[in-house]
């Protein structure tokens, strides 16, 4: 398919805009009006920078409220029309898309509409002209693209198709199933947004929260599979109206636009066409659909499988504050790399490597922000398909300099600079250990922690959509639905990247509020990164026990005075909780125990432990936690 994003999508001017554009590999844009209306380019202007550039100017939009509209309305939605069509003439665009109307004065009749818009086209087919009509979620009249069909095959004109947006369809919970009964030429153009689920109007969630597919919750894919069963292999393009990408960075936001796209059309790519025609009685797609998802399989070899390491920037002064930290959880300095400055802490499965190397990626990020953590390690099924899939969405690629009989461990570079390195995962691969470290021949004591639980990301807002597009697309992970944090300084924003099988789990964290934690996490770090590091225990009180108390972060009384209200635990059970500071959650699937580490230039551990199949991270007790942290910066 060719790539296509509309002007108002992006920040900036239109200038700014066409160059952003440029910069990427779309093929086209769509011109949204007010972009033209605000600037001083002049519509020859504009056709002549989008010539030098080799951009088609795919179409012009939005036409408004104009099918349906009683007389003397009908008469001057002509001539408006007619108008439009000197400007397309002038830009250099064969298109004209059209919005549902939306006035209070709209007719509401689908023959009425259809008239209309088979007038329009007959007069759009003198001037060499095509017509899209779009059902708006919140159209007077006509707001389900099925309507459109249904509206469109009535007028019956070949300079007339539909316009399908995949926010107008899935905002709204419409089945997909109508999409496969139109044939390709039906279809006018193709937009492709998405959207978090929220609790508001479809209008304001459209006008403000829209994003890239792949960054929200709306199922994209599957609107995709629909499309690519009509055999429609023309343009896909963005139509984005969103807060966030109005102030952030244009050249990063284009980006991003861009990869979206890749990710929808590769992983939709080879699918057969089968177009039913009939809405009622869906076709079987058992075949069609394992076509649509092998493709999946094939673009990343499955993604991520487990976290093999994670690596912190550090000096020597931060160094001893991390060991002592790291020490006092169970970790045991067990390796010391062949040829770098670099010590790998481990305790049962968890490897955590401190950086201290001179002239290397974790030296400049240590400059740049302290410390922190600047790399984590994934391992991997193929790291070649998933170094060719990072190339394919143009993801900054990273190789470490490496000496002779080292293991050379690629990586993508993600937000806040932080490296994402692959390691194969198979029965004949040698552990990177042992390969690149030597054992310094101390062992690890018996110790209740098993691995790593979750890993929390915080993000500047800016930053937050682009990194939950980086690890559904790059890494393959699932994006759990966005829940809000109570902060005492204001409201946390916070999902959670996770494979299939729970071995990976990523929340992201971010805020729009001056000082709260995440804030200034942000500030501490330059920009944010990864705050904490969350271990899982199989006895949450042994684990307690073996931790100096000086390191877990004291909860208040209160909390435990209304545990014992509102909870069927023993009162032992919570008298040994207070006394560790350890916190509770429990679901439909289990229960959830949990204590936290006093923080550390902005970042600290948690202890966790899971019962029987509770999934959540005990978000009830969020509130509780950053009070005491908090509190705990007082004291």
């Amino acid at each position: 398919m060719k790539y296509s994003i509309a002007t108002v999508s992006l920040s900036g001017t239109l200038e700014q805009k066409i160059a952003a554009i440029t910069k990427e590999k779309y093929h086209g844009i769509e011109l949204f009006e007010n972009d033209l209306i605000t600037s001083h380019l002049s519509a020859t202007d504009v056709r002549n920078m989008l010539v030098d550039y080799n951009l088609e100017l795919l179409a012009l939009q939005p036409f408004r409220d104009y099918e349906g509209m009683p007389e003397p309305k009908r008469s001057k939605n002509f001539d408006r029309a007619e108008r439009k069509f000197d400007l397309m003439e002038e830009l250099g665009t064969k298109k004209l898309l059209i919005c549902s109307n939306v006035s209070p004065l709209a007719i509401n009749d689908p023959d009425i509409i259809a008239e209309d818009l088979f007038e329009l086209a007959e007069r759009a087919a003198k001037r060499g002209f095509s017509i899209g009509y779009e059902a708006l979620a919140w159209g007077r009249h006509v707001n389900d693209y099925r309507q459109t069909i249904d509206i469109v095959r009535r007028a019956n004109h070949g300079n007339l198709g539909v316009i399908l947006d995949s926010y107008h369809i899935l905002a709204r919970g419409l089945p997909v199933d109508a999409i496969r009964t139109l044939s390709a030429d039906e279809i006018t153009l193709v937009q492709v947004a998405d959207a978090p689920k929220l609790d508001m109007g479809l209008m304001h969630l459209s006008r403000h929260y829209r994003s890239f597919p792949g960054q929200g919750s709306l199922p994209v894919l599957d609107f995709m599979k629909a499309l690519r069963s009509t055999g429609y292999d023309d343009y896909i393009s963005h139509e984005i109206f969103s807060d966030d990408f109005r102030s952030a960075s244009i050249a990063k936001t284009a980006k991003d636009g861009y990869r979206s796209l890749v990710w929808l059309d590769h992983l939709s790519r080879d699918v057969p066409a089968e177009n039913t025609r009939e809405p009622s009685q869906p076709a079987e797609l058992s075949a069609y659909e394992k076509t649509f998802d092998d493709n999946i399989n094939k673009q990343t070899q499955g993604g991520a499988q487990n976290i093999a390491f994670i690596e912190f920037a550090a000096d020597d002064e931060t160094e001893v504050k991390l060991v002592k930290l790291l020490t006092d959880l169970g970790f045991v300095a067990q390796y010391q790399h062949k040829s770098k400055n670099v010590t790998l802490y481990s305790m049962a499965k968890v490897n955590i490597m401190i950086n201290r190397q001179q002239n290397s990626h974790a030296n400049n990020y240590f400059t740049e922000r302290g410390v922190g953590v600047c790399a984590l390690g994934f391992y991997v099924k193929s790291v070649d398909e998933m170094m060719n899939w990072s190339k394919t969405l143009d993801y900054a690629c990273f190789d470490s300099n490496v000496d002779a009989g080292e293991m050379k461990i690629p990586a993508v570079c993600g937000a806040n600079d932080t490296l994402y390195y692959f390691i194969e995962d198979n029965a004949d691969s040698a552990n990177f250990y042992d390969v690149d470290f030597t054992h310094t021949g101390v062992s690890n004591d018996e110790n209740v922690i098993t691995g790593i639980d979750h890993i929390g990301q915080t993000l500047k807002p800016e930053d937050y959509n682009s990194a939950t597009l980086f690890y559904r697309a790059m890494l393959d992970l699932d994006i759990e639905e966005p829940i809000d944090l109570l902060d005492p300084q204001g409201l946390l924003y916070s999902r959670v990247a996770r494979n299939k099988r729970g071995s990976i789990r990523i929340p992201m964290n971010t805020t729009h509020s001056w000082g709260t934690s995440s804030q200034r996490f942000i500030e501490m770090s330059q920009g944010g990164g990864f705050q904490q590091i969350a271990l899982c225990t199989t006895n949450i009180f042994v684990s307690a026990e073996k931790i100096s108390s000086e390191y877990i972060l004291t909860m208040p009384n209160n909390y435990y005075l209304d545990l014992r209200a509102r909870s069927d635990l023993d009162e032992q059970i919570i008298a040994s909780m207070q006394k560790f500071n350890i916190l509770y959650d429990k679901d439909e699937n289990g229960d959830f125990f949990h204590f936290y580490i006093r923080e550390l230039n902005g970042l600290f551990f948690e202890v966790v432990q899971r019962n029987d199949n509770y999934q959540r991270y005990g978000e009830v007790n969020a509130q509780i936690r950053l009070a005491a942290q908090k509190h705990s910066e007082k004291l």
